[in-house]
């Protein structure tokens, strides 16, 4: 338990460095990944399994219309969710109009596999090699996992945002250990799954 609670916790300290100290989106993504990689291989070998066709169907089919739900919703109701001060924030940790294609792009094809390599992959290594409390164990990591998004969406979201969208994480992250373990211990699906969600906002 300790190990976990250490390994999932530098996640938010690094994340933090590199928005709060060093005001770099780019520092942000290179300490945070950089990490998720050499930990997450470190534990164990990424699996990427083939999975069932009607199970990947129907898994890509109800993320695909969750996702076009939030894009149609989210602008309605962003005036209660967003800051004011978005753009300025942004501005001030070099996202700008000229970085934000490869901000996106960044996102889109890095991000959601670092994050299953370390996050899914990778812990889910050390819950299993004790089964004794792992129901506790994966809660706990579910919660790490949606605590470093807090560090970066206090600054973008109004309070009702901040929790709305750590639940959606924590619901999230529980599902996918729950898929990769119906897959055989294989991340592609819900890699995938976190690609369509999780970059819905830049669409």
């Amino acid at each position: 338990m300790l190990i976990l609670l250490i390994l999932g916790s530098i996640p938010t300290l690094l994340v933090y460095l590199g928005l709060y100290v060093l005001h770099s989106v780019w520092a942000t993504f290179i300490l945070y990944h950089a990490y998720c990689f050499l930990v997450g291989l470190r534990l164990k070998r990424p699996v990427f399994a083939s999975v069932p066709f009607k199970t990947a169907t129907l898994v890509v089919l109800a993320s695909l219309v969750l996702a076009a739900f939030l894009w149609v919703v989210f602008p309605v109701l962003q005036e209660y969710f967003l800051l004011p001060d978005v753009v300025s924030y942004l501005a001030r940790i070099q996202v700008v109009e000229r970085t934000y294609p490869w901000v996106a792009l960044y996102l889109v094809l890095v991000n959601p596999f670092a994050e299953e390599i370390f996050w899914r992959s990778g812990l889910e290594q050390l819950i299993r090699k004790n089964e004794s409390g792992s129901g506790l164990r994966l809660v706990l990591v579910a919660f790490l996992f949606a605590a470093w998004h807090v560090v970066l969406a206090v600054q973008i979201f109004t309070l009702a945002g901040v929790l709305i969208g750590f639940l959606a994480l924590v619901t999230f992250a529980l599902w996918a250990v729950y898929q990769m373990r119906k897959d055989a211990s294989s991340i592609t699906l819900v890699a995938i799954v976190h690609l369509l969600l999780a970059n819905t906002p830049l669409m």
